[in-house]
C-alpha cells in the first residue's frame, strides 16, 4: 500500500518515531542532541500536531549528497520524508476536508503552522534542510536575517519567516560549509547572487570531490570561506581581534541589514565551530549600558546573539552575561575568533569608518550640551528603500524633513548614525555607504526633538566661533557646515 502521509497527536515519543527513517531508530534519535531541542522548540511553540509527508524529493539531498553516498556499495533512497508540526489539532478528516477544500479551516490553520524537518534516508545525520518560526520572542529580540518562504503540503500554501536549518554529516558538510549555506541563502536574496549548493560550495573553497570522505570532513579555513563568498561577487569584511564590545557592535550594525554573519569560536580549549548568527537581544527598553565609555554605543545591551548552529539547532543561543563571559547554547565558555561578514562590493565605507567619524561628533555634543542622561549612538546600515518606508511613516517629522529623504536621489546603501537619549531617538545622521571618500560621506541630518534642535541652532548662533574652531581642531569642518546647514 502506498502510504502518502501520517497524522499524530504531537508528544516527544511521537516526535522521535516521526523522525526516525530505515536506519534510525526511536531510540538513535533521542541520543541526538537536536532532537532534545526540537523537543524544548516545539513545546515552546505550543505543537499539537504532527503530519509526515512521504516520498519527499529534497533538491539538496539529490544534488549534493546522494551523488556521493551512492559511490558507495550500500543504496540509499532519493525520497526523503518531511515532518510537518502545527499549533492546532488536526485530525484525519479534517486534514482531508483542508486539502480537498481548503475553505475556513485553511484560515485557522495558515497561522498555526510551525514548520517542517525533512529527513534524509541515511544511517547518522539525518536532518536535511528544515524551516521553523522563530520562537516566541520578547521585546528586543531582533531577528534581522530571517526572509519569507512559501511551503507547499498536497498543495496547501503555508508562509512562514525562517531560514533553512541543515544538520553536517562530517562525510560531505563539517560545521563551516553548513553555517556558509546557510548565510548565502540570505545573501542570494539580499545581494542577488547565485545560491551554489554544497558540493558547489566544495568546490568553490577548493576542495577536490575525488576524495570526500577524506578531505570534506577537514572543515574550511578561513580564506576558503572567503573563495567562495568572493567567488560569487561579494566582499568579505574579516575580523580576528575580537573583544566582546566589538562583537556585539558587529552583529548589531551588519545584522541590521539583514546580512548574516559567520562567528568562529573555541569552546573547551580545544574545539573550533562556526556558526552563523541571525539576530540579537537588546534586553528590555531602558536597560542601562553595561561598560561606559567615552562614547556609548547601543551594541553594549545586547544580552545574548542568535544563531543557527548545526551542533545543536535553529535560533540557538548565545548568551554575554554581565561580566562579559560568552557562553554557548550548551553553557560553555566560548572565545571568539573570527567574524565574516559576506557583502555586496558596492559596500566601501566599513562600520569602523563611521566610529571614527562618529566619535569626535560625539564628543563635540557632549561638550557643547552637557546631557543629564548620557547619551548613546546606535550604528546601522541600511537600504536606501527601508529608508524611506520608515520616513514615510514617522510620526514626528513634518512633510518638509520628510521629503529631504523621499523624494531624494539615495544611495543604495546607508549607514546610519542615531544620537538616543533616555530611549528617545534625537537625532539621526546618514552615510553614503558605498563612497570612496570616507570623510565626506555624510550627506544629511535629519532632528526629531525640535527643542534639542533649538538649543543646538541657539548655540551655534551664539559661539560660532568658538564651535567652528572646534570642528576644524578634530578635521571636521564638512561635519560643522553640514550640520549648520540643517539647523537652517
Amino acid at each position: 500500500m502506498n502510504k502518502y502521509y501520517d497524522i499524530f497527536t504531537y508528544t516527544s515519543e511521537n516526535l522521535a518515531f516521526s523522525l526516525c527513517n530505515s536506519f534510525v531508530n526511536s531510540d538513535d534519535i533521542k541520543k541526538k542532541v537536536q532532537y532534545h531541542f526540537f523537543i524544548e522548540y516545539l513545546e515552546s511553540q505550543n505543537a499539537k500536531t504532527i503530519i509526515i509527508e512521504y516520498n519527499y524529493f529534497s533538491k539538496i539531498y539529490i544534488d549534493s549528497f546522494l551523488p556521493l553516498y551512492q559511490k558507495g556499495f550500500l543504496e540509499f533512497s532519493k525520497q526523503c520524508k518531511r515532518v510537518h508540526f502545527f499549533s492546532i489539532e488536526i485530525l484525519e478528516d479534517e486534514f482531508k476536508e483542508l486539502i480537498y477544500n481548503e475553505g475556513n479551516y485553511h484560515n485557522s490553520s495558515s497561522d498555526k503552522y510551525i514548520g517542517n524537518i525533512v529527513i534524509r534516508p541515511v544511517p547518522d545525520s539525518i536532518f536535511g534542510e528544515s524551516l521553523l518560526v522563530p520562537p516566541p520572542m520578547s521585546e528586543g529580540i531582533r531577528l534581522n536575517s530571517l526572509m519569507n518562504y512559501s511551503i507547499n503540503l498536497f498543495g496547501i500554501s503555508f508562509n512562514l519567516n525562517s531560514l533553512p536549518f541543515l544538520e553536517q554529516d562530517k562525510y560531505i558538510t563539517t560545521c563551516a560549509n553548513v553555517a556558509l549555506w546557510i548565510a548565502l541563502n540570505r545573501t542570494s536574496h539580499l545581494f542577488h547572487h547565485k545560491l551554489p549548493n554544497i558540493s558547489e560550495i566544495n568546490s568553490l573553497a577548493g576542495q577536490s570531490h575525488s576524495v570526500p570522505g577524506r578531505r570534506y570532513g577537514t572543515g574550511f579555513e578561513v580564506f576558503q570561506i572567503c573563495n567562495v563568498i568572493e567567488s560569487l561577487g561579494l566582499e568579505c569584511e574579516v575580523r580576528t581581534e575580537i573583544t566582546v564590545s566589538s562583537l556585539k557592535a558587529i552583529v548589531a550594525s551588519y545584522n541590521s541589514l539583514g546580512i548574516p554573519i559567520l562567528f568562529g569560536y573555541s569552546y573547551n580549549n580545544e574545539y573550533t565551530h562556526l556558526v552563523t548568527l541571525i539576530g540579537y537581544d537588546i534586553g528590555k527598553p531602558g536597560s542601562k549600558i553595561k561598560n561606559p565609555q567615552d562614547i556609548n554605543l547601543f551594541s553594549e545591551r545586547i544580552t545574548s546573539l542568535y544563531c543557527f548552529d548545526d551542533q545543536s539547532g535553529p535560533y540557538s543561543k548565545i548568551t554575554i552575561d554581565s561580566k562579559n563571559k560568552v557562553k554557548n547554547w550548551n553553557g560553555d565558555k566560548i572565545e571568539p575568533h573570527v567574524l565574516i561578514v559576506p557583502i555586496a562590493e558596492s559596500i566601501r565605507v566599513k562600520y569602523e569608518d563611521i566610529l571614527i567619524v562618529i566619535h569626535p561628533l560625539a564628543n563635540i555634543l557632549d561638550a557643547i550640551l552637557h546631557f543629564k542622561n548620557k547619551p548613546y549612538w546606535d550604528l546601522e546600515l541600511l537600504k536606501s528603500q527601508r529608508l524611506k518606508s520608515k520616513i514615510r511613516f514617522n510620526s514626528v517629522l513634518s512633510i518638509e524633513e520628510k521629503n529631504k529623504i523621499i523624494f531624494s536621489s539615495l544611495p543604495e546603501f546607508i549607514w546610519a548614525g542615531k544620537l538616543i537619549v533616555s530611549d528617545t531617538l534625537i537625532v539621526e545622521l546618514f552615510f553614503d555607504a558605498t563612497s570612496f571618500q570616507v570623510n565626506y560621506s555624510a550627506f544629511c541630518i535629519i532632528f526629531y526633538d525640535l527643542e534639542f534642535k533649538s538649543i543646538l541652532k541657539q548655540f551655534f548662533n551664539k559661539q560660532d566661533n568658538y564651535i567652528k574652531g572646534y570642528f576644524k581642531e578634530l578635521s571636521s569642518e564638512y561635519y560643522y557646515n553640514l550640520i549648520l546647514e540643517s539647523l537652517k
